[in-house]
């Protein structure tokens, strides 16, 4: 009887330590060798670093500058956003927001989805943006939420490498 528990404790044990050493090996190849063989193996463009833009609209009178820290690897991107509005009939409405973001890469095309960094702050959207001047620009579409009921859409939305 007593071969009988060791044999089932011996083959619980070891079914744990397998499954852990198997739970493990998936997050050190999913997390480690999977990026670095895609990193090995991209030849697209390069994103990354520090890009600055905006776009004007309501008739001139609405400027948004941003500035976008992109990290990159291969095919996928994430990042902060940091964008001013400046309202130039009323000061006072003026304000700024950071933004989280991710993304990724296709045959020259640079899609971002974003969101506000902080919870007391609301903004989320989408830039689809095109890779122009030999990759030193990115020109595009944003759309984004001012509020729940609301969706914006502008064009000339553009990005210069710093």
């Amino acid at each position: 009887m007593d071969d009988f528990y060791f044999s089932v404790f011996t083959g619980i044990a070891t079914g744990l330590i397998v499954g852990i050493l198997t739970y493990l090996l998936g997050i050190f190849i999913r997390d480690t060798i999977k990026p670095w063989y895609t990193r090995t193996i991209y030849r697209g463009m390069d994103v990354s670093g520090t890009w600055r833009g905006g776009m004007i609209f309501n008739s001139n009178n609405i400027e948004v500058k941003t500035v976008f820290n992109i990290e990159q690897n291969a095919f996928d991107i994430k990042g902060v956003f940091f964008a001013e509005t400046i309202d130039r009939t009323d000061a006072n409405k003026n304000y700024s927001n950071q933004y989280k973001f991710l993304g990724q890469i296709r045959n020259n095309i640079v899609m971002i989805n974003y969101e506000a960094m902080s919870n007391k702050r609301t903004g989320v959207g989408t830039l689809m943006l095109k890779s122009e001047k030999g990759g030193s620009v990115l020109k595009g579409h944003v759309i984004h939420s001012e509020d729940i009921d609301t969706m914006w859409s502008r064009d000339i939305f553009g990005l210069k490498r710093d």
